[in-house]
């Protein structure tokens, strides 16, 4: 009994340790490209203005739910059947999963850019009523198949818990080539709202092709000596009622903007839009965790050890949140200091920054027990879910927008988030009797509290408004949190987490 408990903590330490690694190569990438993003949006907002700003995330969010449609669910089946076929060490299976999903996504990418092209006026004309959006989504769309291809590519790379390549491509590739082609095309062409959806598409291709690159030295795409075994009836199998849950989701996550688009002018939007992706900063720790654990829920899954798993769903969830909650709580309580970044006008969403804030702090506990019921099979529960929601969603938008505005859209929003967090949360305890929740998550909660009390006595009492004292605040902030997940101790896992990240971040600095 002895020796059975000693290989189960070796096999959960060792897990631990891989997830870490993973996570903080995703982490490193994610980071620097969110912060990249968060500085080429602050860069858009001074150059294009509020109105052009909505007109470019508005495109980008029809083109955005485009792309999910057409990758019909395939990015998550690679990852799951790669991550399968590795663990079995067939090549061949590995190879032909890529390949026949990357032609498939192809497809309806080209025809939903002929039917862009051809409707492109009605639609921006008609349903939206901003004739400008036109040209913004006819040429955007030009990124769709390239965009679908580098999902399936790097999709393929996290199957085989490899998560450097994500972070190498999407997250700052993508987003640095977005950045320099900008300024080649706004200032050395002039070229305006054009240049920056030019910029979009070329660094979209680029991206792409250094996607493939990096999947063809992994697995042998090109080479003729590897026979390729499609199993195309699998893949679909299981990848199209994916398609249909990761579309309700993709479109309740984007239907505030979508319904933006409706009712409110490119300016609203262009404020509430800011407000979303300063929301993505809190959210880097999910993301950062999430692609590597996919991989493993398949495998335990697959060998049944839902004990492991259930181990595993506990001790990252409390990693999420004490990594990302003082994040939450600054955003929730500073939401002003950080729009203003963007420019004055972009104050007007700071309610709705703390909405948002709220919703996805339930979001960021909730996420990763959606990837146990979608990463498990259980595919079916997870369209019904977001179907629900995204009905929900829907409603409350389109009748709190036109009263209460961008404010209607994030109460909506956010009402929704947490309503799914519930089901999620729900849904994986009466299918497989696990949960995120354990004894010790009370440490991050309690010292995120008690270091915001101390911080906002302060603001308040001292009244100094400029940003650099409210920078001082929040630095002293983290040096309180810190401190206090100290004083709190952590435990055996926590301390093998740490200690697996601190040497993988010297290793990445050297």
């Amino acid at each position: 009994m002895l020796n059975s408990k000693n290989r189960f903590e070796r096999r959960h330490f060792s897990t631990l340790s891989k997830i870490s690694k993973g996570a903080i190569i995703t982490l490193s990438g994610t980071i620097a490209g969110k912060g990249l993003l968060f500085f080429y949006t602050i860069f858009l907002a001074k150059i294009l203005g509020v109105s052009d700003l909505g007109l470019y995330f508005l495109g980008i969010t029809i083109v955005g739910f485009l792309t999910v449609l057409c990758t019909l669910g395939l990015n998550t089946g690679v990852v799951r059947f790669t991550s399968i076929y590795s663990g079995r060490n067939d090549l061949s299976r590995m190879k032909g999963t890529v390949l026949i999903s990357s032609v498939i996504v192809l497809l309806p990418s080209l025809v939903i850019v002929g039917i862009i092209f051809l409707f492109g006026d009605v639609i921006s004309i008609t349903i939206f009523h901003k004739p400008k959006l036109a040209i913004v989504i006819k040429l955007l769309s030009l990124s769709i198949p390239f965009n679908s291809l580098m999902q399936i590519f790097l999709a393929s790379t996290r199957g085989l818990k490899l998560m450097q390549y994500t972070a190498y491509v999407e997250n700052l590739a993508w987003v640095g080539l977005r950045f320099l082609f900008t300024v080649f095309f706004f200032y050395g062409l002039r070229l305006g709202l054009k240049g920056v959806v030019s910029a979009y598409i070329t660094s979209s291709i680029f991206a792409a092709g250094l996607a493939f690159y990096y999947t063809s030295k992994l697995i042998p795409l090109v080479d003729r000596k590897i026979t390729s075994i499609f199993d195309a009836r699998s893949l679909l199998k299981f990848s199209i009622p994916m398609v249909f849950s990761i579309l309700l989701y993709s479109l309740m996550s984007q239907v505030d903007i979508l319904m933006l688009g409706l009712f409110v002018s490119s300016a609203k939007i262009g404020i509430y839009s800011v407000a979303v992706r300063i929301i993505a900063l809190a959210i880097v720790i999910s993301q950062a965790f999430t692609p590597i654990f996919n991989s493993f829920i398949a495998e335990l899954h697959d060998k049944k050890e839902l004990v492991e798993l259930s181990n595993l769903l506990k001790v990252i969830t409390r990693w999420n949140i004490t990594i990302s909650f003082p994040i939450f709580l600054l955003l929730l309580f500073f939401p002003g200091f950080f729009l203003h970044i963007f420019g004055k006008e972009f104050i007007q969403g700071s309610n709705c920054l703390s909405i948002l804030v709220i919703a996805h702090i339930f979001s960021s506990i909730s996420g990763l027990s959606s990837s146990i019921i979608f990463m498990s099979g259980r595919s079916d529960i997870t369209l019904k879910n977001n179907l629900a929601i995204l009905i929900i969603n829907g409603v409350l938008n389109y009748l709190l927008i036109p009263r209460y505005g961008i404010i209607g859209a994030a109460f909506a929003t956010g009402t929704s988030f947490i309503l799914l967090a519930i089901i999620r949360i729900t849904a994986v305890y009466c299918l497989m009797k696990i949960h995120p929740f354990m004894v010790d998550l009370w440490k991050p909660i309690m010292a995120g509290f008690i270091s915001l009390v101390i911080i906002l006595f302060l603001h308040r009492n001292l009244g100094i408004e400029r940003d650099i004292f409210i920078v001082l605040l929040l630095s002293m902030f983290f040096l309180l949190y810190s401190s206090l997940i100290y004083i709190f101790k952590l435990n055996e896992e926590d301390i093998y987490i740490k200690t697996i990240i601190k040497e993988k971040l010297i290793s990445l600095i050297r």
